[in-house]
């Protein structure tokens, strides 16, 4: 959910108005002491300098982190950047959707002492930031993207990360209106992430997270292959829009199809009622829902926001490619044989013809024996 007002940020980050260059090498110092994580790990770790055995096997997470502004009137540490890589690192996470970023323009740093990059996607920096879209990437994956992620506004932004023979994964990042903005830019939300999911190349997986500022309920037979059975609280106007796209463009709502405690689902509490609820979703395509091995929240994850952070672990299947160099199989078209020449020797002759090479002695014999009994049925018709 939003705090009101915005600062200029106290470190030197790469902002760009676009395109986004390479990110600059950045040298990381370990978080302030008052984080969860203080020791800075070894660049050398193997989660951070080579990629896993199955590039196919993904952890991804959203996480609404409030800002990435570094205040100095604020009480939360600096070197927010810092801070948020380290968790990600401690929890072995691959990419987070980050809402809320707050940063301006379009930009990208690198975290070198716990191996991330960070893109964003914000408002221009003379208008007053409440919003912003990011991810975190760990480095080594950032360096294999083929086109740098792509901030459709600040609150949508999309990366489209190859994989092993040629396949593709594009993942979205979301950070959508709350309850009490205008319908209009609710439906300019909706328009845009639904264009860009006609966009995305069918043959792609896609996975599209962050903070959606809804609540889908827990009514798995109104909505059916797009709610679990596993779902939290009721529905409101923002989680009907969300279900109404769901639907339309075939996806499933991840957070709904594991059984857990309700502390393992809900998100965000609110500060006035103290009520849990379900705010950050991981959604994917109906028909990749056999790919998702578990959504959760981590509740031990910690960047001084009131969100907690939402992680799915995937294993990513794809349908073999046809081959294109196989001989396509000989069919005898049965329909084109004219039934005067059944009687005759020359037909069996050259039906046996039609099929060089494929007919053994064994067989030919038994398609000889069919005419026989198919010639004795004709002749017994009617004329």
């Amino acid at each position: 959910m939003g705090v009101k007002g915005g600062a200029s940020t106290a470190r030197t980050a790469l902002h760009l108005k676009a395109p986004l260059r390479r990110p600059e090498d950045r040298s990381t110092s370990s978080p302030s002491t008052s984080s969860p994580s203080t020791s800075s790990p070894s660049t050398s770790s193997p989660s951070t300098s080579s990629p896993s055995k199955d590039a196919h096997k993904l952890k991804l997470a959203c996480w609404n982190i409030r800002t990435m502004l570094d205040k100095a009137d604020s009480h939360r540490p600096e070197r927010r950047s810092a801070l948020i890589a380290h968790e990600l690192l401690r929890l072995d996470i691959d990419i987070a959707a980050l809402s809320e970023v707050r940063l301006a323009d379009v930009g990208s740093l690198q975290e070198r002492g716990a191996g991330y990059t960070l893109y964003w996607s914000g408002k221009p920096s003379d208008e007053r930031r409440l919003s912003g879209v990011g991810f975190m990437v760990k480095s080594f994956i950032a360096s294999k993207l083929e086109n740098l992620p792509t901030g459709l506004s600040d609150r949508i932004m999309s990366m489209r990360l190859p994989l092993q023979n040629k396949r593709h994964i594009t993942l979205i990042s979301v950070y959508a209106p709350t309850l009490q903005v205008e319908p209009a830019e609710k439906d300019k939300f909706y328009t845009d992430l639904r264009n860009l999911i006609q966009r995305t190349p069918t043959a792609d997986k896609v996975v599209i997270l962050g903070d959606f500022n809804a609540r889908v309920g827990k009514d798995s037979e109104t909505w059916p292959g797009i709610l679990g059975k596993h779902g939290v609280g009721k529905c409101n106007d923002n989680g009907r829009l969300l279900l109404e796209l769901c639907a339309e463009q075939r996806l499933v709502i991840t957070n709904t199809l594991f059984q857990q405690r309700d502390s393992l689902k809900t998100t965000w509490m609110h500060p006035r009622s103290k009520h849990w609820h379900l705010l950050d979703y991981i959604l994917v395509r109906e028909s990749d829902k056999r790919d998702v091995l578990h959504t959760r929240v981590m509740p031990s994850a910690e960047c001084h926001t009131d969100h907690r952070l939402v992680r799915c672990k995937l294993n990513l299947h794809f349908k073999p490619k046809p081959r294109n160099n196989k001989a396509p199989r000989k069919r005898f078209n049965v329909g084109n044989s004219p039934s005067t020449n059944l009687a005759t020797g020359a037909s069996v002759t050259a039906f046996r013809g039609s099929l060089p090479g494929l007919l053994t002695l064994e067989f030919s014999l038994h398609c000889i024996n069919f005419f026989k009994f198919l010639l004795r049925d004709v002749q017994n018709l009617p004329l």
